[in-house]
């Protein structure tokens, strides 16, 4: 067997070592042609890596039918941003995707109409900050998208998910988008967890889903935005909302018309009008919680004036006071949730339970340790599925070489042991139509059983 490992390790090598870095310096003049002649040369895995500084485009950079992709600054998103000057040619996107599987992290993307636009086509943004963009953050069309770690603030309007199959969004902050923070189209299924949405306004929901769409929402703070119609959370009983905490929203015209969605394990209060749209199980909703702080908001905050590809719109940010939901020790939301429906974690990362049962709301109560998060399938930590995940296994296995950045990434089957039959697995998913990895594998969260196997770090959730 450790011979059959070896050999299949050698026959995949020779592909891995075809991947090469592409080094854009933000050096001007001509960042576009230079941004654009990488993209044009890379091959299937290779990497465009941006260095630390500012790089104005004067025209979108277009990627089109590229495979395994990826773009990126390890400086991080403070250190690199991507943008268009005052006069620019054309600034309809930063990154215009189409038929194409791209990894972009660690960028700030600003002052284009889309920072990004995708269709037909697999994303995966992680560590970007996404702002002043004067239609929208990213425009999907037809494809799946993994969003990780992501800021996406004073934008006209958040993510727009129109179609396609999947969105999974965890530890994003959506932060005073003007005309809807989230909209999520026909048939896509969305996991969104641990993520907070904060001072958003909207004119037909902050957060909008389709009827055709089905939606899951945990882990979360919904506070201080504020709604023209029919309601903060646009949807019906295909969207959940579990152990999430909705708090100072105001919607202008309600409407209570159909279904909305369901609210499970939830703190909701304090919101104008008080009375939500859709089904409410186990949740606090008419005794105050007793957070640590709940804050200050004031919906009639004056009006700010964005410029962003050669045109203007206004922005309100109704925080006055920021508000910190974790829970007193006296909070009557502690230990009352329902345990079937609970996520394995809470928003800090915390295991639940902490204490003696569920807590409702975002945050767990107690002094327990956050626990690491890592997605399964993802061992060498790149935040995508590919053939160097099962390479990665196999030489820890058989030649004890660096690759492995989470064990519990590698453990597939999650049985607490790592065997020939981890890397088999995944190679038969990736090519063979097999089954993914256990849980979590969307999205990134704590192992779910407790095993011996460590992750002293995996880089996509590390802060």
């Amino acid at each position: 067997m450790k011979r059959l490992a070896l050999m299949c390790l050698a026959s995949f090598s020779p592909i891995m070592a075809r991947a090469a870095t592409i080094v854009v310096p933000p050096a001007p003049p001509g960042q576009f042609a230079a941004i654009q002649a990488a993209v044009d040369a890379a091959q299937p895995g290779d990497e465009i890596l941006f260095l630390p500084g500012q790089y104005l485009i004067d025209r979108n950079v277009s990627v089109s039918n590229k495979k395994a992709l990826k773009i990126k600054s390890d400086a991080g998103r403070g250190a690199t941003s991507v943008e268009f000057p005052d006069q620019p040619v054309d600034c309809s996107a930063v990154f215009r995707i189409t038929d194409s599987s791209v990894d972009i992290s660690g960028l700030s993307l600003s002052r284009a109409s889309w920072a990004i636009s995708a269709a037909r086509s697999s994303l995966n943004i992680s560590n970007c900050l996404i702002f002043y963009n004067s239609v929208s953050a990213l425009s999907i069309e037809d494809g799946s998208t993994s969003l990780r770690e992501c800021l996406i603030h004073s934008n006209q309007s958040g993510v727009h998910h129109n179609t396609g199959s999947r969105l999974c969004i965890s530890r994003c902050s959506f932060i005073a988008n003007l005309v809807g923070a989230l909209s999520i189209g026909g048939r896509v299924s969305a996991d969104i967890k641990n993520s907070i949405f904060l001072a958003n306004t909207g004119l037909a929901g902050v957060i909008s889903c389709g009827t055709e769409s089905s939606v899951r929402i945990s882990d979360s703070v919904i506070a201080g935005n504020a709604a023209k119609r029919p309601a903060i959370i646009k949807g019906g009983p295909q969207v959940s909302v579990v152990n999430s905490t909705f708090v100072s929203n105001r919607t202008y015209e309600p409407s209570f018309l159909g279904t909305g969605p369901t609210y499970i394990n939830c703190i909701i209060w304090d919101n104008d009008p008080p009375r939500i749209h859709g089904e409410v199980i186990t949740c606090l909703t008419d005794t105050d919680p007793r957070f640590i702080d709940e804050g200050r908001f004031d919906f009639d905050a004056p009006v700010t004036l964005i410029g962003g590809c050669g045109s203007i719109f206004t922005l309100v940010h109704y925080v006055i006071e920021q508000p910190d939901y974790h829970l007193r020790e006296d909070s009557p939301a502690i230990d009352i949730g329902l345990e079937d429906q609970a996520s394995p974690s809470d928003l800090d990362g915390k295991r639940r339970p902490c204490g003696d049962g569920i807590d409702i709301g975002a945050y767990e109560f107690g002094d327990c340790p956050a626990e690491p998060l890592f997605v399964r399938g993802d061992p060498d930590g790149s935040g995508q599925f590919d053939l160097a995940d099962p390479i990665a296994i196999l030489q820890l296995l058989f030649s004890s070489a660096p690759g492995v950045v989470c064990r519990k990434a590698a453990d597939m089957d999650d049985d607490g042991k790592l065997i020939i039959g981890d890397p088999i697995w995944l190679l038969n998913h990736l090519f063979a139509s097999g089954p993914p990895p256990r849980p979590p594998t969307l999205v990134s969260d704590i192992d779910p059983t407790r095993d011996d196997l460590s992750c002293d770090s995996y880089p996509p959730c590390d802060p």
